[in-house]
């Protein structure tokens, strides 16, 4: 940056001097900066490359603007980063995140939005401003605020800031985005006369926040943001003119097309356009198709013709030319196969997505996109929905995933519904309300998809509801962990569990085409550690036929989506969650009663850490024996953080003192930070997360009384603690606890499992004597109440030590198992 000679006699502008200040520090040393002669090249000493994500067409466009202002392209081998000149690139241009593996560190991995900005605004902007992770949403945005108090301009910077944009105190002609509650005053008048501005409201970055992703800013635009007045006859009018049938088949983000099948808008059988083919995009690729989708072989679509046009090849066995696997189901041999020969496995509506979006995606970014399970979410057998408020493919999409995680589709809201996906204030939201049936938005129906589990409803996530239109825009943007898809194939991992699916309510119709010949049936699925219930083959035949040709009831399904698209007119707060503090069962000492009090259901926790996931750079608290009001749950979603229910989701524990409840013993055994309540209530108000190490939680007398130091155990258990789908501890790693008083059992359950160890709640002569055997991998600890000695006959009789209930509780604290001391007599 040039210095400022404060002698020279030309003055500059206000505007100028406060952009230099602000960019001075983050500026590097590549393209022009502001206050630099236009002598000097936009782009100056910037290389760069277009990563593979980018269509030619916009590869074409910026590739003009960077080389016409000084750029220099670096060519690597199919857009990758793996020729000798990538030591050379400063640059990747990516509307995807770009993997470690792919990007050296130095290299700045920006959006096409970053030279976008630095051609309109005639200087380059710093990188870190538009970096293009799905996860910094406000990526590419300069936010200014108008009319808003000091706190609530504190607030929108921190959200902001957190999720990836760029805050701005001044209005300048760089501000994308302009915050205002109000049409008044000479801020937001100047606000209106810069180019290219939109002017919203503050609840526009409200529901971002809570939503996590960028919505659509349509209903937020002022003066007269539709978001305020949404019972408004006239604002439904212009939302139900705008949600018209024209788009209805439109692609969710260009991504995700009608699936290949019936239309109901048509009537017809769907299949993708064929569309000019500009560059072989599949060039490279040999397909090979599991026949286990019915209407491979129909003669309605030339699928193999299709992929050669696109530069693929197809063969007709397996071997190992094939570099993408067609198949359904994830218990196939071929699928098991494939992924440990390191291939690609995808769908057929991966295949029918490729063809119309003409690029190839990992098929693990949209969760229908890669093959499924077989059986439903255990759980969820029992589950039926309804779907109301999406539209066209966003409603496809989600009428797909009710039935892969095994749950019965319904229509209209009956006696035998249990939930409600809805995406907005829909007619059936209200029904639903009225008839206390739990309402969620699509989210938690993915989420659970995505972590193969059913997961509690009380994510706030999962119960706010924008119009149809904008959440239609959130639809098939969960991404599945490939780190979470090894436990499917990989060797030595333990198959997640799966139940048999049900196949009632299923539409059927008599339009399905029949295959000119049978498919080969598959050979039976391999063993597994999992049993697996499935149903007769005649019938899983004729029901995955029913789901790969998908015909609906058309005079249901059109009334359905007619009542689906109108507003409930009506705004209702938001209620209060449900769920009980878990908090009760602990101190151990009062659970005497018999399964009254709720126990901690051990949940499957966020991806693992070495996985690129919201879980691993958001702040999630969870409480134990204090409640949060409504000021300081909203202080956490602006910055940027998450409530959670369950301790292994969470990072931090809020808590008044150290406490013997099993969330604390939890994320004790977790390794997780241990926090004062003050830490959250000073963050929120310094409008910024505190370093937690200042608050930690400090109880000597306890300490003292139990002969621990909790910053040791923490630390402890830190660097022990195994991560994966399931964390835990190691402290009690090859121990089976068998604790005799079952309402005891029920309390201890997630402190055991958090630990390493595993609760046994039957303990046969069989599987006793197997523990007993002394080449026997796990050992046996019997734990007790020292005032419940009513059991104790049958152990000792056979010389088996019983210890103290306290072995674990005490044990959780200290992180290590003092078996001496707890030993009963």
């Amino acid at each position: 940056m040039r210095a400022v000679n404060a002698s020279t006699k030309f003055s500059i502008h206000a505007e100028h001097i406060y952009l230099f200040f602000r960019f001075i520090t983050a500026m590097t040393s590549y393209g022009r900066k502001l206050g630099e002669s236009k002598s000097v090249s936009l782009f100056c000493n910037v290389k760069y490359d277009f990563h593979r994500t980018l269509t030619t067409s916009k590869r074409n466009q910026l590739e003009k603007i960077l080389n016409s202002n000084g750029a220099e392209r670096c060519y690597h081998e199919e857009g990758g980063l793996s020729s000798q000149e990538a030591t050379e690139t400063t640059h990747i241009i990516s509307t995807r995140k770009v993997d470690e593996q792919d990007a050296n560190k130095d290299i700045f991995v920006v959006t096409p939005a970053w030279v976008e900005a630095a051609e309109k605004n005639g200087f380059v902007h710093d990188p870190k401003y538009y970096k293009p992770d799905p996860q910094l949403f406000f990526s590419g945005m300069v936010v200014a605020t108008a009319n808003l108090s000091t706190h609530d301009n504190s607030a929108i910077k921190g959200a902001v800031e957190r999720y990836g944009g760029q805050y701005a105190k001044e209005l300048l002609h760089d501000v994308t985005h302009v915050i205002a509650n109000s049409d008044h005053g000479d801020r937001y008048k100047k606000a209106t006369k810069l180019a290219n501005v939109q002017i919203l409201h503050p609840q526009f970055i409200h529901d971002c926040v809570k939503n996590e992703r960028l919505v659509l800013p349509d209903r937020y635009l002022m003066p007269d943001p539709v978001c305020l007045h949404e019972d408004d006859k006239e604002a439904k009018s212009k939302a139900s003119a705008a949600d018209s049938d024209a788009d209805a088949l439109a692609p969710l983000h260009n991504a995700v097309f009608q699936y290949p099948g019936f239309n109901y808008k048509e009537n017809k059988l769907y299949w993708p356009r064929d569309l000019e083919v500009t560059e072989p995009y599949l060039k490279g690729h040999c397909f090979y198709f599991v026949h286990d989708y019915d209407y491979l072989s129909t003669k309605s679509f030339d699928w193999e013709g299709r992929l050669k046009k696109a530069g693929a090849e197809v063969s007709s066995s397996y071997n190992a030319k094939v570099t993408i696997v067609v198949v359904k189901y994830r218990d196939n041999p071929e699928y098991i196969q494939a992924c440990r020969d390191g291939k690609t496995v995808v769908t057929m509506w991966w295949v029918s997505n490729t063809l119309m979006r003409q690029r190839v995606e990992s098929p693990a970014r949209r969760l229908l996109d890669y093959p499924m399970p077989r059986g439903g979410i255990p759980g969820m057998e029992n589950m039926a929905i309804v779907v109301s408020g999406y539209r066209g493919v966003a409603r496809n999409f989600v009428r797909h995933l009710v039935h892969r995680c095994g749950c019965k589709f319904k229509v209209v809201i009956d006696s035998s519904v249990t939930h409600l996906v809805a995406s907005s204030h829909t007619t059936k939201y209200r029904q639903a309300r009225e008839a206390n049936i739990p309402i969620i938005n699509h989210l938690w129906l993915e989420d659970c998809y995505q972590r193969w589990e059913k997961l509690p409803l009380s994510d706030a996530r999962y119960t706010h509801f924008l119009d149809g239109k904008n959440v239609n825009k959130f639809v098939a943007e969960t991404k599945l962990i490939p780190k979470d898809l090894e436990c499917w194939w990989k060797e030595g991992l333990s198959k997640p569990a799966e139940v048999e699916k049900q196949r009632e309510n299923v539409p059927s119709s008599s339009k399905v085409h029949q295959s000119s010949k049978a498919a080969t049936p598959s050979p039976p699925p391999p063993p597994s550690t999992t049993t697996i219930t499935q149903p007769r083959q005649a019938a899983r035949k004729a029901a995955s036929k029913l789901e790969d040709v998908f015909i609906p009831d058309m005079n249901k399904y059109q009334k359905e989506v007619r009542s689906g698209y109108s507003m409930a007119g009506e705004k209702i707060p938001d209620e209060p969650s449900k769920e009980k503090e878990d908090d009760t069962m602990m101190d151990i000492d009062d659970a005497k009663s018999t399964g009254s009090k709720r126990t901690l259901e051990y949940e499957s926790p966020e991806p693992d850490s070495n996985v690129s996931a919201p879980s691993s750079k958001t702040i999630k608290i969870v409480t134990s024996s204090i409640n949060l009001d409504r000021r300081e749950k909203n202080g956490i979603l602006d910055l940027g953080g998450q409530m959670v229910d369950n301790v292994t989701q969470a990072t931090y524990l809020l808590v008044e003192k150290a406490l013997r409840t099993p969330k604390f013993l939890c994320a004790v055994n977790l390794g997780l930070k241990i926090v004062h309540h003050r830490w959250l209530r000073q963050s929120i108000e310094e409008q910024k997360w505190l370093d937690a190490s200042e608050f930690a939680v400090q109880d000597k007398a306890m300490e003292e009384k139990y002969g621990f130091n909790l910053e040791e155990s923490l630390s402890i258990a830190e660097e022990r603690v195994v991560p994966g789908k399931h964390p835990h501890g190691t402290w009690l790693s090859t121990f089976e606890v068998y604790v005799l008083q079952s309402n005891k059992a029920e309390a201890l359950k997630s402190v055991i499992e958090t630990a390493g160890g595993k609760l046994i709640t039957k303990l046969p002569a069989r599987r006793l004597k197997e523990l007993l055997r002394p080449d026997s991998e796990n050992q046996l600890l019997v734990v007790s109440d020292p005032e419940d000695k009513s059991k104790w006959g049958d152990y000792t009789k056979q010389s088996i030590p019983i210890y103290n209930v306290e072995l674990i509780i005490v044990g959780a604290l200290r992180q290590k198992l003092d078996v001496d001391e707890f030993r009963l007599e």
